[in-house]
């Protein structure tokens, strides 16, 4: 008879041997939406707003180490539906729409700035 404490073997350990990174940024991404959406719920009533804003690729410094050649460029361009990369200010512009008044309605979101990667594939 198997050991029932064996069948299944402990899911950390697991995941941490097998994950792909892709496997595991997906994994902490939905863990951070939770926990804004959970946030929001919670410090809501004191009027509290919390929200998540999910940048696609950027053309920042650390952004050109990871697409560091034109085929790397290309290769990031093509997984946005807008087939390109966001310019910085972009993002910002998100972030400032967040922080500002016109968003006053808003709690418990996770902001696409991604330029449609999200709902493309390769």
């Amino acid at each position: 008879m198997r050991d029932p404490a064996r069948a299944v073997p402990p899911l950390a350990d697991s995941f941490a041997r097998h994950a792909s990174l892709f496997l595991i940024i997906a994994a902490s991404k939905a863990g951070l939406i939770g926990l804004t959406k959970a946030l929001a719920a919670e410090y809501g009533p004191q009027k509290i707003r919390v929200n998540a804003l999910l940048p696609g690729g950027t053309d920042t410094p650390m952004g050109r180490t990871f697409a560091d050649t034109p085929e790397a460029i290309a290769f990031v361009k093509s997984l946005h539906a807008l087939k390109r990369i966001a310019d910085p200010e972009e993002i910002a512009n998100s972030a400032l729409y967040l922080a500002s008044d016109l968003s006053s309605f808003t709690t418990g979101t996770a902001l696409l700035a991604d330029g449609g990667v999200s709902i493309t594939r390769t």
